[in-house]
């Protein structure tokens, strides 16, 4: 890590001056401050499941959006020679990597690919029991997922080894976020990928799709029933479908895993332009104002946002 980096990494780690910088950029942007500008493909996708959702999870991740931003534009200017030190005011820091185009960052995420299938070819594979998760702005941990059906002999020794390994223990049924981060990595079809930034409307929207390569950008999703593979089918094509739209692919592949019966669904079509700026769009509506439409009941039972969503129905 050099010294652009190190500085870096200084000032993601100091929330109050990102918040600080975050409200900076606003006013650069001529944006209100309360107006939300920084958002993840992820959340706007999620309009297809819940539009009120959408908007507040938006909101409670911007911070996290913005981090990313800053973060990728100073990593990219400092790989490209464009800066040598980390700016020491804040305007210039957030002026770092203005001219860096998607052309640029492209060809940087082929250079990395080309490296990592090199290394690729002289290391073995580490096991599937311990999969690396990653969010959005973080380092990263290991975990290891743990099947509670089993003995409890079988069970404790998974503990132990996960302990010997210093890596987090999972139990399959809890914590369904990291669950499908899991499930990702150990099922997900395995393709190259890169993450950036693109100006929609007065917003800045960041997104790194689970693969992509010169034809389709892929997403990959889980569920735990057929009976819920309708409901989660459109937040995948429309998040595969905004893939595409920004990162310029002309086809999406989306996978869908049903734990129910341990089948795959796959689709691979033409992205759908329409479907994408219909999404945003919509999420733009109720964003500024509009009353978004009521979702079925039982999703508010285990949304986050049910105690402070004005049209939560959980009981």
């Amino acid at each position: 890590m050099n010294e652009v980096m190190r500085s870096l990494a200084r000032v993601c780690n100091n929330r109050e001056w990102l918040r600080h910088l975050l409200m900076l950029e606003k006013d650069r942007r001529g944006a209100p401050r309360d107006r939300l500008v920084f958002v993840g493909i992820a959340d706007v996708a999620q309009q297809r499941w819940c539009e009120q959702q959408a908007v507040l999870k938006s909101r409670a991740n911007e911070l996290t959006f913005f981090t990313t931003y800053l973060a990728d534009r100073v990593r990219f200017a400092d790989r490209l020679g464009i800066i040598n030190a980390l700016p020491t005011d804040d305007d210039s820091l957030l002026g770092v990597g203005s001219k860096i185009t998607f052309a640029d960052v492209q060809k940087l995420c082929e250079e990395d690919q080309r490296q990592t299938s090199e290394r690729n070819r002289h290391f073995s594979k580490a096991s599937p029991t311990f999969v690396r998760i990653r969010r959005m702005g973080g380092n990263g941990s290991r975990a290891q997922m743990v099947d509670p059906d089993r003995g409890p002999l079988q069970r404790k020794l998974q503990e132990e080894n996960a302990a010997a390994h210093r890596v987090r223990v999972i139990v399959s049924r809890d914590e369904a976020m990291l669950r499908g981060k899991i499930d990702q990595a150990l099922r997900a079809e395995k393709y190259p990928t890169m993450r950036w930034h693109f100006p929609w409307r007065s917003y800045v929207v960041v997104g790194m799709p689970d693969g992509i390569t010169d034809e389709f950008a892929y997403e990959y999703k889980s569920t735990r029933s057929r009976s819920l593979l309708s409901f989660t089918k459109p937040v995948a094509f429309a998040q595969a479908d905004l893939y595409g739209y920004f990162f310029i692919r002309p086809k999406k592949r989306v996978q869908i895993h049903v734990l129910q019966n341990e089948t795959t669904e796959t689709w691979e079509e033409p992205v759908d332009i329409a479907n994408a700026e219909g999404t945003l769009s919509a999420f733009n509506l109720v964003d500024v104002g509009a009353i978004a439409r009521l979702p079925e009941a039982w999703k508010c039972n285990s949304c986050e946002f049910r105690a402070s969503c004005s049209i939560s129905q959980a009981k």
